[in-house]
């Protein structure tokens, strides 16, 4: 029996439309869903192949979908972007975006979906649609530490580090590490990254 590669779906949102293309491997298939059609514009720009789009799913689908029972696991994310709406049209557009990942992820049938943490409704609806069809839902963070750039989070909820580093026992390397570190970022003119003065946000 041929041995087929695995499929990996990546919400292509904001940067994220930019960044997703280049994570390319020949271990799967990857596929890279947008949220607006300026996401999907920046994807075929890149000669990637783009399905499924939430915004033109929204505009040809809006007026035909029912309010479905699903719920959201936390409200803050609605809440932060969908203010301005009622509670009629906030459940409408759920209901919109339950159906959408329903139907992106009955067609690539993916192993696991990569985003980052939940900053969205629309990635909290894929994280609960995942989870219910078994799909690992992977999200990562970038680190603190510049030659320690990159890591999974246990959840994409919070960028809460995992139980196992904080069970990790303490050893010289790490001791080391740490005094460096807290010698770099203690001299005058050396600040962590994250708080650098810069023009803006994408800088």
């Amino acid at each position: 029996m041929e041995n087929k590669k695995p499929n990996l779906l990546f919400f292509a949102r904001d940067y994220q439309a930019s960044l997703f293309p280049k994570l390319k491997s020949n271990l799967y298939n990857s596929y890279y869903v947008a949220l607006t059609k300026k996401d999907k514009n920046i994807l075929l720009n890149l000669k990637v192949d783009v399905k499924f789009c939430f915004e033109d799913f929204l505009i040809d689908n809006y007026s035909d979908i029912e309010e479905t029972e699903n719920e959201l696991l936390t409200s803050f994310y609605s809440d932060r972007f969908w203010g301005k709406y009622d509670l009629i049209t906030r459940r409408k557009l759920l209901s919109c975006q339950f159906l959408f990942w329903d139907k992106v992820l009955n067609y690539y049938k993916p192993i696991a979906v990569v985003n980052e943490v939940v900053a969205v409704e629309n990635a909290e609806t894929l994280y609960i649609k995942a989870k219910e069809k078994g799909i690992e839902y992977w999200a990562w963070l970038i680190s603190a530490f510049e030659d320690k750039r990159f890591y999974w989070l246990e959840t994409p909820f919070n960028s809460s580090l995992s139980k196992k580093v904080f069970n990790s026992k303490v050893n010289k390397e790490s001791i080391e590490f740490s005094k460096q570190y807290l010698n770099k970022m203690s001299k005058k003119y050396e600040r962590h990254p994250w708080i650098k003065k810069i023009k803006g946000r994408f800088d």
